[in-house]
């Protein structure tokens, strides 16, 4: 009597014993030990059918993800969906085979599976609805469910085959109210505040710089840093007419949020409101509305800078400021509710949003400055940062950051509150909730430590960088702030002819002016370097920082040059060479070097001076600029400042006035402007903090 053993080969699995009713075809070794029953063998005789049968799994499974865009398209910073439901059903879809749920990062699988077809059918959460089937062209980023039954087609898996692309998206059709919304992201506690109170409690789980109340009314996610709809923005619609338009994005229909747009012309003014819609009710007329077809809709003011829009507030073609103001009204009585902790009314602001317009004249050099950012992408706290990582987890929430945030220095973590508010570091690369800064070991050096915009020598600390609130945003670059198909359309030309900007580099180890010229190159219209006339190389993608300023000379026809975009709501850092230093404005306010709502350009933020002009700091003026704005002969030259440092004074003055006057609190830098700052040699500052205006 003997037994026989089968070992089973890797990958595979047992076949059932003794199946059927033939035992010469049937698999004779148990599954769990190998081992066949016991076979006698008499004198003489053969046993030929004592078999083992192994058989090669298959698997079937992927990704169910929360597809924010409702495009059916796994976009980045799109997180996966935990706990959703996924049968595995039989070919014929009539009997369910094995049943499972996504794990925590939306991922869910089907093993040991006899090779075959089967179908997959995902069951939409609540609050969810199925994204479209099969878009875009990448088969692996689709989603494959039917939107009216969440079953795949036909799914066919050969032998030891691993079939892992089948996926799921499922999109929130926007709650249209805020009571849906917070039991849609499990809210709960003070977590689920629309605000926080009056001890900054609560209202925002994931502590980036909007409310529950503005995730809400603008469609993101309460639990997420990352921007996954457009907001609320002010634009420049047409650059031919200089028309400037407001737009944002709400839950499609009505809501119980009361939106108002409002609008000032001073930034340290009152606000005015332009136009409202009432929480209940669509949005109409003066506003325009437009479907996104994923349950929300983009709702437009148009030409908010003419008198007849935005002229109640100030507004005029060539300047303003713009916010949105929400209110949660849930009982729909026209009044803000008030949080039952301690009466804090339901209100919220977005960013302030602000756009201005600098003429220039044909053939006249003026200087020009843009006060405002583009929009962030993330924002949050920093939970920590060691050496050149910085850790984000609590406002990444999991997500793959990488896929919102270019890295090589296009964007910058810019800090807006604690010990380095105002501070900003360029930003290398970025990963699963985490942001790489770009280490520049002397910022005024092109060679020790590479080229960036940081305001500061080397890396943060942890101790003053952790628990700060920060934004990410992209830079402006030389095409978007100079737009050569806007502003400067009709004005290229050769070497000679093309529109030109003046530039000063105070970041290289030898400062210089740049000169780019827009080029005509045989049709491709370009910023060229003026010393780069044979290469000719494409400079549109330099970024360029709200520190620097500019001079602009249309050589064949004038122009009105447009900026727009956010108004910093916190201090700004600029570093300051030794030598020449071309700056701009940081707000769109007309401010003076160092008296209240200043720039704080001030012997006790490190500028060093004296009783000589040669010698000490001096603030330059381009005469050239009174052509425009003051309608005056246009004049080369400049007009000049000097900070005394003197016993007794220690203040800007006119030195060619005998009274020597303090000049500290008049008003010298245009909003528009450029400026020139001048240093003593060795006066170095990294940087130098601008506190942010206030009324």
């Amino acid at each position: 009597d003997y037994i026989v053993e089968f070992v089973l080969p890797a990958g595979y699995n047992p076949s059932p014993q003794g199946a059927g009713s033939d035992p010469a075809v049937d698999s004779d070794a148990d599954i769990l030990t190998g081992r066949s029953g016991t076979v006698t063998v008499t004198a003489g005789a053969t046993i030929d059918d004592i078999d083992a049968g192994f058989w090669n799994p298959g698997t079937i499974g992927d990704f169910v993800w929360r597809d924010r865009d409702a495009d059916g398209i796994q976009d980045a910073g799109e997180p996966g969906l935990a706990g959703v439901t996924v049968n595995l059903l039989d070919f014929a879809g009539t009997t369910t085979l094995l049943t499972t749920t996504t794990n925590g990062a939306g991922a869910y699988s089907f093993g040991d599976l006899v090779a075959g077809d089967y179908l997959i059918e995902f069951v939409a959460p609540a609050g969810f609805d199925a994204s479209p089937q099969g878009a875009g062209s990448d088969a692996g980023l689709d989603s494959d469910a039917d939107t009216g039954t969440g079953r795949t087609g036909t799914v066919t898996v050969a032998a030891g085959q691993t079939v892992d692309a089948i996926d799921a998206g499922f999109y929130d059709p926007k709650s249209n109210l805020f009571a849906d919304f917070v039991g849609l992201y499990g809210l709960t506690g003070a977590d689920a505040q629309p605000v926080p109170d009056g001890t900054g409690t609560g209202g925002n789980p994931d502590g980036d710089t909007d409310s529950n109340l503005l995730e809400f009314a603008l469609c993101n996610d309460p639990h997420s840093g990352l921007i996954s709809h457009q907001g609320f923005c002010v634009e420049l619609a047409d650059p031919a007419t200089g028309r400037i338009d407001a737009t944002f994005t709400r839950p499609e229909g009505s809501t119980d949020v009361i939106y108002t747009l409002q609008g000032s012309n001073d930034l340290l003014g009152a606000w005015t409101d332009i136009a409202s819609i009432a929480a209940g009710d669509a949005a109409a007329s003066p506003f325009t509305v437009a479907s996104n077809g994923d349950g929300s809709e983009t709702v437009t003011l148009g030409d908010v800078s003419s008198t007849t829009v935005g002229g109640i507030a100030g507004l005029t073609a060539d300047f303003g400021l713009l916010r949105l103001r929400v209110s949660l009204d849930e009982d729909l009585n026209g009044v803000p509710d008030t949080l039952p902790s301690d009466g804090t009314e339901a209100t919220d602001y977005t960013a302030v949003f602000g756009y201005q317009g600098t003429d220039c004249n044909a053939a006249q050099c003026a200087t020009f400055s843009s006060p405002f950012s583009l929009k962030k992408a993330f924002s949050g706290t920093v939970d920590a940062i060691a050496g050149d990582v910085v850790d984000v987890s609590s406002a990444a929430n999991g997500a793959d950051l990488s896929t919102a945030i270019a890295g090589g220095g296009t964007y910058y973590l810019q800090v807006t509150s604690g010990p380095l508010e105002g501070e900003r570091w360029d930003i290398a690369g970025a990963g699963v909730d985490s942001l790489t800064l770009v280490v520049d070991a002397d910022i005024f050096s092109e060679t020790t430590g590479g080229a960036s915009l940081n305001t500061s020598d080397g890396l943060p600390s942890n101790a003053d960088l952790a628990g700060a609130s920060f934004e990410v945003l992209p830079h402006r670059t030389l095409d978007d702030l100079f737009d050569k198909n806007g502003a400067f359309a009709g004005l290229e030309g050769n070497a000679l002819t093309g529109a030109r900007l003046l530039i000063y580099d105070n970041r290289l180890d030898t400062p210089q002016w740049l000169m780019m010229i827009l080029l005509d190159d045989g049709g491709t219209v370009k910023w060229v370097r003026s010393d780069d006339l044979a290469a000719k190389t494409d400079q549109g993608s330099l970024p360029v920082s709200r520190c620097m300023g500019n001079f602009i000379h249309p050589l064949t026809g004038g122009l009105t040059q447009y900026a727009v975009g956010v108004v910093a709501g916190h201090d700004l850092a600029c570093a300051f060479n030794e030598g020449v230093n071309l700056g701009g404005a940081l707000w769109p306010l007309d401010q003076s070097a160092a008296g209240p709502n200043g720039r704080a350009l001030t012997l006790a933020n490190g500028i060093t001076s004296g009783t000589d002009p040669s010698l000490g700091a001096e603030l330059y003026f381009w005469r050239g600029d009174d052509a425009v704005d003051l309608s005056a002969t246009y004049v080369e030259g400049y007009e000049s400042n000097f900070l005394l440092d003197y016993p007794g004074y220690g203040y800007w003055t006119d030195i060619n006035d005998p009274n020597l006057p303090d000049l500290d609190a008049t008003i010298t830098l245009q909003r528009h402007r450029a400026f020139v700052l001048k240093l003593d040699s060795g006066n170095t500052i990294k940087p130098l903090v601008s506190p942010v205006p206030a009324p």
